[in-house]
Parts: C-alpha cells; sequence; structure tokens
C-alpha cells in the first residue's frame, strides 16, 4: 500500500506519459486546473496539489506544515511526496503564487525538473528592504476578516483589480469568488507567512544559471506580468514566452483550450 502523502493530492491521466504537476495561485486550489487536465489526460500524467493552507491541505491537520517556514523547506516536502508517489522526472506548472512554488521547486531539486511553465507569476523581490515592506503587508493582508460575509467582499475587491481586467465583472469572476470562499481566513494567513513574495529572495539569478527550460505564458491585458516576464528574458535569453489575447492574470480560467494547446506544444516538441 502506498505510503499518505503529506500534501493533498490528485493524480490523471496516461502512467505512461510524461508527468505534470500543476500548482495553483493564492486562494486557489487542484481544482483550478480541472479545465486544462481534462485535455491532457490522454498522453500525460497530471498531478495536481493543493499547497498549505489551502484545499484539503490544511496546517490546522498537519505538523509538517508547520516545519514549512520558507520555500526550499516546502519544495523538499513537495519532492518527498513525490517520491511517495513514485514519481522522478517532472514538468511544473505553476500559477502565480504556485509558479514561484514551481521555480523554488525547479531550484531546489533541478535532476527532476524537465520543464518549468509558469503562468502570470513573479520572479520574486530581489531588493530586500522592498521584500521586508511586501512581508509586512501581506501578513496583514486579512486583517479585519470576521465573517464569510467580509471575506466575500474582499474576494470582489480582489478580482475587480486591474489584473483580473478581462474577466472583471463577468460571470467567471463570480464563480472564482465562490470557490475561493470554500477557504479559511485563518489557513489563508498562515500561507501568506510562507508563501509571500516577501518570504524568499529573486529567482532570477538560479534560474539563469540552470539549464532547465523556462516557458513563461501571460495574459495581454496583464501589464504588471507582461512587464515582469520581459525583464526575466532579459537575463535568462532561453525563456520563451507565450501572450495569450483577451486574457489578463488567469489565463487558464479564460483559455483552459488555450493553454492545453501550448503544453502540448511544449512537450510533446521535447
Amino acid at each position: 500500500m502506498m505510503r499518505k502523502t503529506l500534501l493533498n493530492f490528485e493524480i490523471h491521466g496516461n502512467r505512461k506519459g510524461k508527468s505534470i504537476l500543476f500548482l495553483h495561485g493564492f486562494m486557489g486550489s487542484m481544482n483550478d486546473f480541472s479545465g486544462i487536465i481534462s485535455g491532457l489526460t490522454d498522453d500525460f500524467l497530471c498531478i495536481a496539489a493543493d499547497l498549505p493552507g489551502h484545499g484539503r491541505s490544511l496546517f490546522k491537520n498537519s505538523e509538517d506544515f508547520h516545519g514549512a517556514v520558507d520555500f526550499p523547506s516546502l519544495s523538499r516536502l513537495i519532492l518527498k511526496d513525490l517520491d511517495t508517489l513514485g514519481v522522478e522526472m517532472v514538468n511544473l506548472y505553476g500559477y502565480s503564487m504556485g509558479g514561484r512554488a514551481a521555480q523554488s521547486l525547479a531550484l531546489e531539486s533541478p535532476e527532476r525538473a524537465d520543464t518549468l511553465i509558469l503562468e502570470s507569476a513573479l520572479f520574486g523581490i530581489e531588493d530586500q528592504a522592498e521584500r521586508s515592506a511586501r512581508f509586512k503587508s501581506d501578513l496583514s493582508l486579512l486583517d479585519g476578516i470576521e465573517s464569510p460575509g467580509h471575506f466575500r467582499i474582499f474576494l470582489e475587491k480582489w478580482h475587480a483589480m486591474e489584473m483580473f481586467a478581462t474577466i472583471r465583472g463577468t460571470p467567471l469572476a463570480e464563480s472564482l469568488v465562490e470557490l475561493k470562499m470554500a477557504n479559511s481566513v485563518e489557513e489563508l494567513k498562515k500561507a501568506l507567512k510562507l508563501m509571500s513574495p516577501g518570504n524568499h529572495a529573486g529567482f532570477i539569478q538560479g534560474l539563469h544559471e540552470s539549464r532547465i527550460p523556462v516557458i513563461y505564458i501571460h495574459g495581454s491585458g496583464d501589464d504588471k506580468y507582461s512587464v515582469s516576464g520581459a525583464r526575466a528574458k532579459e537575463r535568462i535569453p532561453r525563456m520563451e514566452i507565450y501572450t495569450v489575447e483577451d486574457a489578463s492574470h488567469n489565463v487558464h480560467a479564460r483559455h483552459p483550450g488555450i493553454i492545453v494547446k501550448i503544453i502540448r506544444e511544449i512537450l510533446e516538441k521535447k
């Protein structure tokens, strides 16, 4: 009998195919990728994880999560779970916060990372003062949310931000709010303490020095992350950039079919 993993995982697809590990964004869960995974399971082994404080990977149920204090220690936890699952080599797909987790994982164990695919992900904050300010800000982000009603208002404001411009006010934005309402605010606070951009240094230099293929996907309507990708490519020249039209931050939710096509194009030519 297989040992139980520390994080919550689901595995779908072809066990003879290349493995893809999906890591979601802040306030998301493994279910965020269902629209992508359904288009890949014929040919690939798709592994989706709930990151700590999200979905069914809760701090209150695991002493192991309390030992994860930064991205390197989280990466080692995920690698231990991949060992339990019997997965050696893996292609990493990370969205937003999950993209930073994927970068850390790739750098922690580069010999096990076939490809690093990032969707709307930052590469970390290199300036120490800026990083400290961001960490302090993130630790107070959810302060004052004391009821489901308060949390709903927070989520509605969150999805009204400019980086969600192409889904703002649409049924898709409403459905994302409903999905995120399943989260525990106290668990999310612990998740932010662990995975805030203020809690780790930048990854660009490490990726520059590595040989891991890096792919960056962003929406044409997400100016901040478009700029982030362009700047990163200056220092990681081998990085490929895919710009998806009529999309902002959450590309996979708006255009799952396009993401499936991109993943297939990347992995089938390897």
